[in-house]
């Protein structure tokens, strides 16, 4: 095929043909032919158009192979940066989650959507903290994204589609003799789609402290969230605060973080569960001092 010889000069009747092949640049960039596929996009080759089935894009295809030049060159084109595959997942949402800096300075650069949501309802500052990816985290915070959960664009494409019910999001009731974790009662888990009529409205977005407790995050994370000014009061969907997740997470650096920012000692939860009850329930003797010396009840 003449259209795969990157040095021969291409008339307008290939680039009709680019036009009309648009998902051919997306497999050669999955195939490794990140020369050939750079010669299409010079070419003209429409970068925009083109969706696999899980409604990935070309630049996805790029982000997906960490090609930063082919990146850089279709957004140089007008790939658009916000198009999000059926997770309602953008390229900057794989940069924060993979934590590669060329590319999120790349889409940041680029004016990508900073606080976005995808279908689990985390934005790119969540994947990032909850990735551990401190790098990544400070530039998309530098950059102007939310330290906390965005509110939700309930008329945003694809908001119908990805609901969920109640039992969906939060899980089996609890055990009455066991506490339930709450580092694993919040966000949608993966899950095969189902039609719009058969979902319930989507419910509320995770915060990026919770989500990085949640994960076992390290203490440089919580402290950049934080310094960011993020909502130690912000919950999940038990109602767990950060607190009752880093107690649950048995993290005592993390413990001190938020109480030192006055999280509250004696919040509770849907089970009517304090940060004390899962620090006991662990036996977790340094948080439980700690809980203590705060006036926990």
């Amino acid at each position: 095929n003449a259209l795969l010889q990157p040095r021969r000069k291409l008339g307008g009747g290939d680039i009709e043909l680019l036009h009309s092949q648009q998902d051919l640049v997306f497999k050669l960039i999955l195939n490794g032919d990140l020369k050939t596929a750079q010669g299409m996009v010079l070419a003209g080759a429409e970068v925009n158009s083109f969706k696999d089935p899980v409604g990935r894009t070309t630049l996805h295809a790029a982000v997906a192979v960490e090609a930063v030049g082919l990146c850089r060159l279709l957004v140089t084109n007008r790939a658009d940066v916000n198009a999000v595959d059926l997770q309602l997942r953008s390229v900057l949402h794989w940069a924060s989650e993979s934590g590669h800096h060329g590319l999120l300075k790349l889409f940041i650069e680029a004016k990508a959507d900073l606080n976005a949501l995808d279908a689990k309802m985390e934005s790119p500052a969540c994947l990032a903290a909850g990735s551990g990816h401190l790098g990544a985290l400070r530039a998309l915070l530098a950059a102007g994204a939310s330290p906390d959960a965005p509110e939700v664009d309930v008329s945003r494409p694809g908001t119908a589609e990805f609901g969920a019910s109640a039992d969906e999001l939060l899980g089996p009731a609890p055990s009455p003799r066991v506490p339930k974790s709450p580092g694993k009662s919040q966000g949608l888990v993966r899950r095969s789609f189902t039609a719009a009529s058969e979902v319930q409205p989507l419910l509320a977005p995770t915060p990026p402290l919770i989500r990085a407790l949640q994960r076992d995050a390290v203490h440089s994370i919580v402290d950049e969230l934080l310094k960011a000014r993020a909502n130690v009061a912000a919950v999940d969907l038990r109602n767990n605060t950060a607190l009752h997740v880093a107690c649950q997470a048995r993290n005592v650096a993390a413990v001190r973080l938020l109480l030192d920012r006055k999280a509250d000692v004696n919040a509770q939860n849907m089970e009517l569960r304090t940060s004390l009850h899962y620090a006991a329930a662990i036996g977790e003797s340094r948080i439980i001092k700690q809980l203590l010396d705060y006036k926990a009840e």
